[in-house]
């Protein structure tokens, strides 16, 4: 398996490459099957040609990681990449050059575009809100509503747009939401629960380890900030902003 280049890998995915090589080969599998019947019946086998992937609107590309993985992976094209991941690109500007076996671009075109449109789209609607929230001095955070499969390469989309990951699923940071509250019966009871843990030990022991709580009242608020000494975070879901400023505030 041939790695990749400077257009994806970020330190706190270190599988990133595993997760892109699983994701292609069933992206390609479903797309490509037993091969391109049409292309195969037209195009000479030896025929060559020249392609170019261009952007059709001003944006920030991500996804470029997955391109360059099916083109060493799964072709004998030689390309050229004209952006990285994070970039911005505008509107008829050059991604990528590409040159080889017209039977081969043809065949992988949909799958890189499919990758490199759905995750540029990611990275460039979060570039928006990056650049909404920055006078106010806020950072846009992702979520783990992601599509099956391609939570890492999501994630990374929201990276290359100037966001940053949060948990990057249940199992590695603790945030105490609406249902959690319900079961365990108030916020200082799950709290509570949480810190005599013997697992909690362990968990203060992750850099940058906190208790995250979703609050959707200020009286919750109140609450998760005065039940422990341990570091806490309150995130809102108010719906009205005097309260939600009102709450930062405390």
């Amino acid at each position: 398996m041939k790695g990749l280049k400077a257009y994806g890998i970020i330190p706190f995915m270190p599988d990133l490459q595993d997760n892109i090589k699983i994701i292609t080969a069933l992206a390609i599998q479903e797309d490509l099957g037993t091969g391109d019947i049409t292309s195969d019946l037209t195009i000479d086998p030896k025929q060559k040609s020249k392609g170019k992937i261009i952007a059709k609107e001003d944006g920030v590309v991500s996804g470029l990681a997955v391109v360059e993985y099916i083109l060493n992976n799964y072709t004998s094209l030689t390309y050229k990449f004209k952006k990285h991941d994070g970039d911005k690109v505008v509107d008829k500007e050059v991604v990528v050059h590409l040159s080889g076996s017209t039977i081969e671009i043809l065949s992988y075109e949909r799958t890189m575009l499919n990758f490199l449109q759905h995750l540029s789209g990611i990275a460039t609607a979060t570039s928006k809100f990056v650049e909404k929230a920055e006078p106010f001095g806020c950072k846009i955070l992702d979520t783990r509503k992601t599509l099956p499969g391609l939570r890492k390469l999501e994630k990374k989309a929201v990276v290359d747009g100037g966001g940053m990951n949060h948990r990057m699923g249940l199992h590695d940071a603790v945030l105490i939401k609406e249902n959690h509250i319900r079961a365990a019966g108030s916020i200082s009871s799950a709290i509570k629960k949480i810190c005599v843990s013997p697992r909690f030990i362990d968990l203060k022991k992750k850099k940058g380890f906190f208790i995250l709580v979703e609050t959707e009242t200020l009286k919750e608020v109140e609450e998760a900030c005065q039940s422990t000494s341990f570091n806490v975070s309150v995130s809102t879901r108010m719906k009205n902003p005097f309260f939600f400023f009102k709450s930062i505030k405390r």
